[in-house]
């Protein structure tokens, strides 16, 4: 047996899974955070573009209250 245990293999198989389930779990986590930041990006690029069309259109309706007012 020179000195090595049977289960030594089995451990250093499972212990390579781990590690390699390990890399996924925080591949996924930095993926999700990755997307979670888009997404908060998008929501605040949504909502200014919101507000940018309701000035414009506030703007608008101004411009021709005072046109008709004139």
């Amino acid at each position: 047996m020179n000195g090595v245990q049977p289960w030594t293999p089995a451990v250093s198989g499972w212990t390579r899974r781990v590690q390699g389930w390990m890399k996924i779990t925080q591949t996924w986590t930095d993926f999700m955070q990755g997307s979670t930041d888009f997404v908060q990006r998008l929501t605040g690029f949504v909502q200014l573009s919101t507000n940018f069309v309701q000035g414009w259109r506030r703007f608008v309706s101004h411009q021709k209250l005072s046109s008709a007012a004139a």
